[in-house]
């Protein structure tokens, strides 16, 4: 692979930023100041996915550039490995040995993608079955 990229959206607050959550314990909401929330937006009804988008303060933007610059060597250690999985699969036109690990990526389920090449697979092997009952 020659090249590939990666966006992590930001929105950068120029003055002070704030988490909401409902305590229950005093049965009232708090509000606490923070330089650094993760907003997890679905967008409409309609739309499948979950956008994640980091929201930050103007001062903490440096400390979340060198920690996404930390992440995205893992994240593209793991793509990689999946693609090389992926090939081999396909060489055997099988997913049986695919993994699809459990985490945050904005699908719920079978990525569309996966679910699509299974089809493709069982498509392709009953059409030889029904072929070689042919022939026989």
């Amino acid at each position: 692979m020659d090249s590939i990229v990666v966006a992590f959206p930001v929105i950068v607050i120029d003055g002070r930023l704030y988490k909401a959550f409902y305590d229950e314990k005093n049965a009232e909401m708090e509000l606490v100041e923070t330089e650094y929330v993760r907003l997890h937006w679905r967008g409409a009804e309609r739309y499948r996915l979950h956008s994640t988008i980091d929201i930050v303060s103007k001062d903490y933007v440096d400390t979340l550039a060198k920690q996404r610059k930390q992440e995205i060597g893992m994240l593209m250690d793991v793509m990689e490995e999946k693609i090389k999985e992926l090939h081999r699969c396909i060489e055997k036109s099988s997913l049986r040995d695919f993994e699809i690990t459990e985490g945050s990526r904005g699908v719920v389920g079978t990525p569309p993608f996966i679910y699509e090449l299974n089809r493709y697979f069982h498509t392709q092997t009953s059409k030889v079955r029904k072929e070689d009952k042919e022939e026989a």
